[in-house]
């Protein structure tokens, strides 16, 4: 019995190599060029910060949402117009200085009303093998404080750098999909 487990025991690493030299193979697509691709572009002065309900926050809601459709992500979300999306727009209300709340269900008078900003999130989904109803959810907030007496704050670290992770993590699962390697929970 003893040598029976022993024997077990030493299988363990080269079957845990295996699995780390197929993680390895994919994390190279989350590589310091990827990242900064992603960061230049939701850091630049061109979305002028990101404020949340500005047009530079749109463009970066665009440009993730594009960037799912180019690797393979499904639209989850569903839009009576045209199908699925990868936009989920919601609208907040601003009510004293910096605090917010979310409107979950809005009707036409509070679209109306002072301090209501529309908004989304955007969704991308990869759906997993035997173990698919069960969700991994891997976020971030890609909006930031947009711009103030003419000064940019651009957000790197808040949180853009947080959203080129989420932008390369999506590359490399795209490139596993290719390669035939699916995750066994959906994402």
């Amino acid at each position: 019995m003893l040598k029976k487990l022993l024997f077990c025991l030493t299988l363990i690493p080269y079957y845990l190599q295996a699995q780390d030299s197929t993680a390895l193979r994919f994390a190279q697509y989350i590589s310091v060029p990827e990242l900064k691709k992603h960061l230049n572009y939701i850091a630049s002065d061109e979305l002028a910060g990101r404020r949340t309900g500005t047009a530079g926050q749109k463009k970066a809601a665009q440009y993730i949402a594009k960037h799912f459709e180019s690797q393979g992500l499904l639209p989850i979300v569903k839009d009576s117009l045209n199908g699925n999306s990868f936009i989920q727009p919601f609208y907040i209300k601003r009510y004293f200085l910096e605090q917010y709340s979310v409107i979950h269900r809005p009707k036409t008078q509070h679209l109306k009303g002072r301090g209501v900003i529309p908004t989304e999130n955007v969704l991308g989904f990869i759906e997993g093998t035997d173990k698919k109803d069960e969700v991994v959810v891997i976020t971030a907030h890609y909006d930031h404080l947009g711009k103030d007496q003419g000064k940019v704050y651009n957000g790197a670290d808040d949180d853009g750098s947080g959203t080129s992770t989420i932008l390369a993590l999506a590359t490399a699962f795209a490139e596993a999909q290719k390669a035939g390697y699916k995750p066994s929970r959906s994402i």
